[in-house]
């Protein structure tokens, strides 16, 4: 009995400035400033679309205001990434 292989989106783990711009997102996310973190989340997944966290991190500061409609847009955009991931699916079940 196999384990199934992690899919490409676990593997690529974003460019280096996508790395800094979610690390900077981090650091004010924690000091629940959501406003300024979803910026810096916003930018990672613009510097580079292929990253599947960049995307799906945000929906940590849309849920504090209940925003499930873009809280989904960004779900659906992770999933467009990587559809054999779980994650965001997982996520996204949870919150309707």
């Amino acid at each position: 009995m196999g384990v199934l292989p992690l899919t490409v989106g676990y593997f690529y783990q974003g460019t280096a400035e996508a790395q800094a711009l979610i690390k900077q997102g981090e650091a004010v996310f924690n000091a629940q400033k959501f406003d300024e973190a979803a910026k810096f989340y916003t930018a990672a997944a613009a510097k580079d679309p292929k990253f599947y966290m960049g995307g799906a991190i945000l929906r940590r500061c849309l849920l504090p205001r209940q925003d499930y409609t873009n809280a989904g847009i960004w779900y659906a955009k992770a999933i467009a990434i990587d559809p054999d991931r779980e994650t965001a699916y997982r996520y996204w079940g949870d919150e309707r």
